[in-house]
């Protein structure tokens, strides 16, 4: 299993801004990215990214069937929540534009599933985008709190042979303007906030009689379970210094950590 995080700070042109973002201490994936605009120039624009990964490439399905074809069909199930939050001034012709944005790519065996979900002020119209699995969250409309399990469409994995799942969540914000005062963020909750709720259905569809589990117990008879005892960091590839799994009440919880740059 690998986790990793990366992330971006930069104005668009000059330095008229500021940015914040950054990992909860336990970073999966309890995440935010924050932006804010400062000065008179519309054509200073702030822009945050952040971005989280989880790979777990060691997921098997097995059964007791002689007869189990060498591949099977199965679709995901996820958890996201989370919310946006932006600000202008009265007068729309004060500001350029403010955004906010999840993007969303699951990988299941080399298919690839990508959705969005995302909200764009501009001085003359407002703009709402749900496309592809963003379009589950909040029946898809756009709402400044969501929380929704999102299905996958069906991906072909084999039977006996591991395979990797990849799920990749990356929360942009940007914000410009003439004035001093325009902000737009993304930020993941810090419980239940991108993953496998507990006890939950993850892969769908399976025959009677198989089951599906990770070497690195993450997955367990199809469902997720409080994690395992914390694994030394060479084992776990990129991750954030001071990250910890704790195993308390959901798979991940997570106390914060502001970071501002």
């Amino acid at each position: 299993m690998t986790i990793s995080f990366a992330s971006d700070h930069q104005p668009w042109t000059g330095f008229r801004g500021s940015g914040h973002r950054g990992t909860y201490d336990n970073g999966l994936f309890g995440f935010y990215s924050v932006s804010q605009h400062f000065g008179a120039f519309i054509a200073t624009r702030q822009f945050t990214r952040t971005r989280g990964i989880l790979v777990v490439d060691d997921v098997v399905i097995t059964t007791n069937d002689p007869k189990a074809p060498a591949t099977i069909q199965t679709s995901l199930n996820f958890h996201v929540s989370g919310a946006t939050s932006h600000y202008n001034r009265a007068d729309p012709a004060d500001y350029d534009r403010i955004e906010a944005e999840l993007d969303m790519t699951i990988t299941i065996n080399g298919t690839v599933f990508t959705g969005e979900y995302s909200w764009l002020q501009g001085p003359s119209s407002t703009t709402t985008t749900v496309t592809g699995l963003g379009t589950q969250i909040a029946g898809g409309g756009f709402a400044e709190t969501f929380s929704a399990t999102i299905t996958t469409a069906l991906a072909t994995v084999p039977v006996g042979t591991p395979f990797t799942l990849r799920l990749e969540f990356t929360l942009s914000a940007s914000s410009g303007g003439r004035g001093t005062g325009y902000y737009a963020g993304m930020t993941f909750n810090a419980e239940n906030t991108a993953g496998f709720l507990p006890g939950a259905t993850i892969f769908n569809d399976l025959p009677p009689g198989y089951v599906v589990n990770s070497g690195t117990g993450i997955i367990v008879d199809n469902a997720t379970f409080l994690p395992p005892e914390v694994p030394a960091a060479s084992t776990w590839g990129l991750i954030v210094s001071g990250m910890t799994l704790l195993a308390a009440g959901s798979v991940l919880l997570i106390r914060r950590r502001d970071r501002a740059v």
